[in-house]
């Protein structure tokens, strides 16, 4: 990408975000740093004021990240529209006129006659004297700004080298989102440091910004099985999905609360075999007022009973010994569905 056009597109994305500001005064971080809802907001704003539309894939490709390339000329023009001209090549032209102006406007500072010179030469210093002055001046000021330009273009190739984003969304085996309720835990580790607990959007999606070449993470939920991730970040951007296996047992508890099957020998048939004799089941109430202790058949015997109570039972840890649930924690929403 030239430099003239990177500059002119990081110019773009600030006058898009002061733009968006006027509808989301309290969206006051950098369009860089937007994710999740803001990105929402902003493609509902394209639709409703540009009749546009971006995913939010185009959105951490050419918005969050410096690309080589700047994205298609239909898009640069609808983002233009946005931020109020009438296309890429208006805003552009908008921002060569700006800078012709402020060369035109610069000072000239004009030197000064040393004692030295005879006061014949000051009295015979003309107009054209005066102009091959101002000239020399006007060249030296180019020099300057093209030195400063090219310093602040090496620094940000620089900066955009040492820095990665690594951007991840969960899902089951089947690329289908988890099962409502499931509170996904994302923790970053790093060495001799506690795990830094990574937050996920809505959609169990997060990101992670670096300057490592290579990222371990652990990512938790209660009805999927815990797994560790080692990712290497060979670009300064990167995108993946990962598919999380169920943790079938806590799943199943999870269908049994919120069915309506009416077999109850059967599904206490099934609950007898995924639960050990010794197995230790907390419910964890809401208030934080402490937990209960219910031994397997307490347990069971909770479960089988026809109570829409039952419907707001969440899981949130097991633990196996072997093929059977040794420990479990859940908890119980006090409203009824």
């Amino acid at each position: 990408m030239p430099i003239a056009e990177h500059i002119w597109f990081n110019t773009l994305k600030k006058e898009i975000a002061e733009t968006f500001r006027k509808t989301y005064p309290s969206c006051t971080i950098a369009i860089e740093e937007w994710k999740g809802q803001d990105i929402t907001n902003f493609q509902e704003e394209l639709i409703l004021k540009v009749k546009g539309r971006i995913s939010e894939k185009w959105f951490y490709t050419h918005i969050k990240s410096e690309g080589e390339k700047l994205p298609r000329i239909d898009m640069l023009n609808m983002l233009s529209q946005y931020a109020g001209y009438k296309d890429w090549r208006d805003f552009t032209s908008k921002q060569t006129d700006f800078t012709k102006e402020v060369h035109e406007n610069e000072p000239i500072i004009e030197e000064l006659t040393t004692e030295s010179t005879p006061i014949s030469l000051k009295k015979d210093i003309g107009p054209e004297t005066n102009t091959i002055r101002k000239s020399s001046y006007s060249k030296r000021w180019i020099v300057i700004l093209s030195s400063a330009l090219l310093l602040s273009v090496l620094l940000f190739l620089v900066f955009r080298n040492n820095n990665r984003t690594y951007h991840c969304c969960i899902t089951d085996l089947n690329g289908q989102a988890l099962v409502p309720n499931s509170k996904v835990e994302v923790h970053l580790l790093k060495k001799h440091e506690s795990p830094v607990a990574i937050g996920c959007d809505n959609n169990a999606c997060f990101e992670i910004k670096t300057s490592e070449d290579q990222i371990q993470f652990t990512i938790n939920s209660p009805y999927y099985r815990p797994d560790t991730i080692v990712r290497g970040l060979e670009e300064s951007y990167t995108e993946e999905q990962i598919k999380l296996k169920t943790n079938d047992y806590a799943l199943m508890i999870h269908y049994f609360s919120t069915s309506s099957i009416n077999d109850w020998k059967q599904r206490r048939t099934k609950l007898e075999g995924m639960i050990s004799g010794e197995a230790k089941i907390f419910q964890v109430y809401m208030d934080g007022s402490g937990m209960e202790l219910f031994n397997k058949t307490e347990f069971i015997n909770k479960l089988t009973m026809p109570l829409k109570s039952l419907k707001n039972i969440e899981v949130i840890e097991t633990r196996y010994s072997g093929n059977q649930i040794s420990l479990l924690r859940f908890i119980q929403n006090e409203q009824t569905k």
